[in-house]
């Protein structure tokens, strides 16, 4: 009979070791920690893994993806893709850049903090885009304002006077929200609208 491969030993009543365990089994474990998988193991020694949630459809496989705020035109269709030119300049003040921010908190994460900063960026109008979660429930988000237009509560009524000045937006998101780093969108390559 060979011996098995995992190891499951008790040291007291507060402390368990399991050793054996191949680098997905691990991050298997931590998702089980994190609440996202339960965990078992079978009869030939192989760790078992059942996810605790549906896993959501990939975006090629989910319709609800699919482009969807309005119908193609004709135009559209029959020269398949129309796109302005790609532009190298300095930002116009007429120009609404989109807002991404990554880390939020920074290095000075706390659950209250979190939940303090992810509100304000709610009320201020962004969106938080998720990853899917990795073998180990690990995942990245990004915060989202797609342009100043879509700004709201306090941000716009800061920004009420001047819609478009995105160095003032900056300022006072900078001033309100702890975050590891803020990008703007200032060059776009987007389908232009054909003329009939």
């Amino acid at each position: 009979m060979s011996e098995k491969r995992i190891r499951i030993s008790a040291h007291g009543p507060s402390s368990v070791t399991i050793t054996g365990l191949s680098q997905g089994e691990v991050d298997s474990i931590l998702a089980a920690v994190s609440s996202t998988c339960y965990i078992g193991f079978k009869d030939n020694d192989q760790l078992e893994v059942v996810p605790k949630f549906k896993n959501l459809p990939g975006p090629i496989d989910d319709p609800a993806m699919y482009p969807f705020w309005r119908k193609p035109h004709p135009l559209e269709i029959a020269q398949q893709t129309l796109f302005d030119k790609f532009i190298f300049e300095e930002t116009s003040k007429h120009d609404s850049p989109a807002i991404y921010i990554v880390g939020l908190c920074g290095y000075y994460y706390t659950p209250q903090d979190y939940k303090i900063y992810a509100e304000k960026l709610i009320s201020y109008g962004f969106e938080c885009m998720r990853s899917k979660r990795d073998s180990d429930a690990i995942f990245w988000e990004n915060w989202y304002l797609p342009a100043l237009w879509a700004a709201k509560g306090d941000l716009k009524d800061y920004l009420k006077n001047d819609q478009k000045n995105i160095d003032s937006a900056l300022e006072f998101i900078r001033g309100q929200v702890k975050f590891g780093s803020l990008s703007i969108s200032t060059q776009k390559l987007a389908q232009s609208i054909p003329e009939d």
